[in-house]
């Protein structure tokens, strides 16, 4: 099989999303294996210490059998093995070092050809705050929440900050720059709030320097997905979530019937909205290859962006699988397509003489 089929695929991580990465391993891999169009060539696994084992890939192979590899390399070490064989990598790398433009980075100075993605879309979606920031600045249709943003010297004061900047109604706590809705609760500050508020800004500062606190808003929350074919992005198939309580944490995206996810395949003026302002995002930012954006409409039909994945979760019932299957493509159709991407990108100049007096 030619070099231009073969895929290599790195996943695991020095991550709180580490767990996620795995399963978006465990469902990739299942289905490019049991296809005949890709040949999966070497596995990179990096462990929760950053180092990296590299498996030539072999389909009896568990995925723990890789999380029990101790024949391991330093990052640098393997991003060189990785420039060297030139195969295609596919990247499952979750959260810290895998979607904040740390690998990306590596991947670009080091050549690797892959679905890694440019550098500055990755370090802002990073951020929810900087990234709803620029969404509302720059595409006036889209709003982001009320947002008071606490870190390490707001532990012991965190009830008052929050209800002095939201004297009334329920507030929503999450990481700033965390995904998989970890520790993204549902506040109402009474009073008997003061010790779970307290806990659970602890919790998220244990892994992250700043903590959000926005306004609860009521409404629907959709996610639309985006993908790239060469020059031209399509919105996929928007899907529509509910839960019992309004609510989208993280027991309600990881937990079996805790959420009802619902494929749009009839588009109404909201569905359109946030469909046409998810390319027009897309395209200003220069993500790269997919994207997932999750937004709320209120019953208002105010548009409220939530934030942007540049690597959502390809797990068996992850939300972005169910889109591509909405309208007929395969995780072996993605991965095709990004190869495709890579390959037919215009390469740049990067070194330019010019005097200085």
């Amino acid at each position: 099989m030619s070099n231009s089929n073969k895929v290599s695929i790195i996943f695991g991580g020095k991550s709180p999303e580490y767990s996620a990465s795995l399963e978006s391993f465990r469902h990739v891999r299942e289905v490019v294996q049991s296809s005949p169009e890709l040949d999966i060539d070497y596995i990179y696994y990096v462990n929760q210490d950053n180092k990296v084992a590299i498996v030539s890939h072999r389909p009896r192979d568990t995925l723990e059998d890789y999380l029990r590899r101790t024949d391991v390399m330093p990052y640098w070490m393997a991003l060189g093995q990785m420039g060297a064989r030139q195969t295609f990598v596919l990247n499952l790398l979750h959260g810290n070092y895998g979607e904040d433009g740390c690998i990306q980075g590596a991947a670009s100075m080091m050549s690797i050809p892959g679905s890694f993605g440019p550098v500055l879309p990755a370090s802002l979606a990073m951020s929810k705050y900087h990234m709803s920031r620029y969404v509302a600045k720059a595409h006036p249709s889209a709003r982001m929440p009320r947002t008071l943003i606490l870190s390490d010297g707001d532990i012991g004061i965190a009830h008052k900050r929050i209800t002095d900047a939201f004297p009334e109604g329920d507030v929503v706590m999450k990481p700033n720059s965390l995904g998989a809705s970890l520790f993204t609760q549902r506040f109402t500050m009474r009073r008997e709030a003061v010790d779970a508020v307290r806990s659970n800004l602890a919790a998220i500062l244990e892994y992250d320097r700043h903590a959000l606190v926005q306004e609860y808003i009521a409404g629907d929350e959709y996610s639309v997905g985006c993908f790239q074919e060469h020059d031209v992005v399509t919105a996929l198939p928007v899907v529509r979530i509910e839960t019992a309580d309004g609510f989208f944490g993280h027991a309600q995206k990881h937990r079996h019937g805790k959420v009802r996810e619902t494929v749009v395949f009839e588009d109404d003026e909201v569905t359109r909205a946030i469909k046409r302002l998810s390319v027009d995002i897309f395209r200003d930012v220069g993500f790269r290859n997919m994207c997932r954006f999750d937004f709320i409409v209120t019953r208002n039909g105010d548009i409220v962006f939530l934030e942007a994945n540049p690597i959502p979760g390809l797990m068996k019932n992850s939300i972005f699988p169910k889109m591509l299957a909405a309208i007929d493509l395969t995780l072996v159709d993605m991965v095709r397509q990004f190869q495709r991407n890579y390959f037919s990108e215009a390469s740049r100049e990067s070194f330019l003489e010019y005097s200085i007096d």
